[in-house]
């Protein structure tokens, strides 16, 4: 009976993280097409696509993702109650997992995450926002660890901190965000798809 169960749980996981996985990539293709995703930006600061070029690294490693527990867009919120815009994607992976800068850039903001001396920030907990060229930024949430100050330049796939639940959260999870001259846009139209992620890229 112990084996039927786990069987049966096993199989159910593996079609959860598959459905996850393909959902995550189909709101992302509704949004390309969009152009977008419902954000009218001037001309001069459109989003770069695919075709272009522009992509930048999965936020955590591949081992660690386990599925896309919220995606970008309109939602009731989990903590409000209310429909309100989710400005990035939750990604859920295993406790603690390590994060990594998803590009070249500088730590414009960093809140450590509470830990009896430092509050962290009221909403995202342990917090780091990260600037890019071309008017990008990533933002970084609900961390349990992080290890970047203010004003340190950090390189795509170098270490930032580690999943958790602090801030306002209701489970394990990283809220990620990517910003064009700060315009919430849709992260899955630049992060790669968290299957086919070459290691070389990640610092262990």
């Amino acid at each position: 009976m112990k084996v039927n169960s786990l069987i049966y749980v096993s199989v159910l996981l593996a079609i959860l993280y598959w459905a996850s996985f393909q959902l995550g990539y189909f709101w992302a293709t509704q949004d390309f097409e969009q152009g977008t995703g419902g954000v009218e930006i001037e001309v001069e600061r459109r989003t770069p696509t695919f075709e272009e070029g522009y992509q930048f690294l999965f936020p955590i490693a591949k081992e660690d993702f386990l599925f896309f527990s919220s995606p970008y867009g309109m939602r009731v919120s989990p903590i409000l109650g209310v429909e309100r815009k989710h400005t990035g994607v939750d990604i859920c992976g295993v406790w603690r997992s390590q994060v990594v800068a998803v590009a070249d850039g500088t730590i414009i903001e960093h809140w450590p995450p509470p830990d009896g001396y430092f509050k962290g920030h009221p909403v995202h907990g342990g917090y780091v926002i990260i600037e890019h060229e071309n008017g990008f930024q990533t933002h970084y949430s609900h961390m349990s660890w992080t290890r970047v100050r203010t004003g340190q330049q950090v390189k795509a796939g170098q270490a930032i901190g580690r999943i958790g639940r602090t801030g306002r959260a209701t489970g394990n999870h990283l809220h990620f965000e990517v910003r064009l001259h700060n315009v919430p846009m849709n992260p899955l139209l630049y992060i790669p798809n968290p299957l086919e992620i070459d290691y070389r890229d990640y610092e262990h």
